[in-house]
């Protein structure tokens, strides 16, 4: 890909983002959205997409992230508009495996809507095995913020950085940031707000704007001990404000595990709405490096 197609590009995955059947996880809704996103991923950006024509018609595509500290490629796609999209996704797989992916991972990924049938057959054909748990999608509009009650959770200070590695990594264990990698993203736009009592941790959330311009959950995370106490829902309702506060973001989204019911129905209650769910599949890789 290059960075002249990026617009062309855009355009295709919008289209075909529209259909739970092509629908692919990582990817938002809109052109504008989805063309930034694009140039910001790591570490190669458009360079970590390859385009599958027919008769100079872009017919598929399959991009990727990689992390060097946790040595894992989350693949995006493949995306195919064709009859042939089996022998198209397979080829671009091949490509990217030789050209594309760095020679470190151990692990690609996929993620995918749950009525992504094609993303589905892929997966088995090549050897990816779904995850146990389905994550739900939901967000939560600007017009909504009226009615959320106001809540207040301070942010993270380094007196309880541990505290946070240990909570983070004990909730979300093989995640795609480890606690350090989100401590290092701090800044204007990314923040982890918390509920404590005095030295003790007892909860935290991790909000930020994504590369599209709306803003995102990512983590939330509460003591074993301290649940069932509105911990969560003080942090969520806080985080909510913080990143509703900025006039150019239009909405909040979040992925919970899909079996988490108790947790979806507290999203609900406060306003979040359930837009789809997802299915994550993982593949062991064998890494040069």
């Amino acid at each position: 890909m290059q960075p002249q197609q990026l617009d062309e590009v855009a355009a295709f995955v919008a289209r075909l983002q529209a259909d739970p059947a092509h629908h692919i996880g990582y990817f938002g809704e809109h052109e504008d959205d989805i063309a930034q996103y694009i140039r910001e991923l790591e570490p190669a950006g458009t360079d970590g997409f390859l385009l599958a024509y027919e008769d100079e018609k872009l017919a598929g595509l399959l991009g990727m992230e990689a992390d060097p500290e946790i040595k894992r490629a989350w693949l995006h796609g493949p995306m195919i508009d064709h009859a042939d999209w089996n022998i198209i996704a397979d080829q671009l797989y091949r490509e990217a495996c030789q050209h594309v992916i760095p020679t470190y991972v151990s692990i690609h990924e996929l993620f995918g809507n749950i009525g992504n049938h094609y993303l589905r057959m892929f997966a088995e054909r090549q050897g990816f095995t779904p995850l146990p748990d389905t994550a739900a999608v939901l967000r939560f509009k600007r017009h909504k913020l009226a009615a959320l009650p106001v809540t207040e959770a301070p942010e993270l200070e380094p007196r309880y950085y541990e505290a946070f590695l240990q909570l983070h990594e004990t909730t979300f264990p093989n995640t795609y940031y480890l606690g350090k990698q989100v401590i290092a993203r701090l800044n204007a736009h990314n923040k982890v707000f918390i509920v404590a009592d005095g030295d003790a941790l007892q909860g935290y959330i991790y909000a930020r704007i994504d590369t599209g311009g709306d803003g995102y959950i990512d983590f939330l995370g509460v003591e074993e001990s301290a649940r069932r106490q509105g911990i969560g829902r003080r942090l969520i309702t806080a985080a909510t404000h913080w990143l509703l506060s900025f006039p150019s973001v239009r909405q909040v989204a979040l992925t919970v595990n899909g079996r988490n019911a108790a947790a979806i129905a507290l999203y609900k209650q406060l306003g979040y709405e359930h837009l789809y769910t997802l299915q994550a599949y993982r593949k062991p890789v064998s890494a040069n490096s």
